[in-house]
């Protein structure tokens, strides 16, 4: 179980990319693929820690303006 362990600590960036490419095939369904990157993330650790402060910010913040697209203005402005 060390081994398994110290493999994923040793080798977490490229094994980070390889789920990514590995989510992007069509037959994954999304709650698959975000339940495989947390379970790796609370196991591996962040993979780029340095640069995990500021390309959060971005994506949650692009993330959020994508929602905004995907509403209903009619529907908001009612309730």
């Amino acid at each position: 179980m060390k081994k398994y362990f110290a493999f994923l600590k040793t080798h977490k960036r490229s094994l980070y990319i390889v789920l990514l490419l590995l989510c992007l095939f069509p037959g994954i369904t999304l709650p698959f693929a975000l339940f495989t990157g947390l379970a790796f993330a609370f196991i591996c650790g962040p993979a780029f820690p340095k640069s995990n402060k500021i390309l959060s910010k971005y994506l949650l913040q692009g993330s959020v303006v994508g929602l905004g697209f995907g509403m209903n203005l009619q529907q908001a402005y009612a309730s």
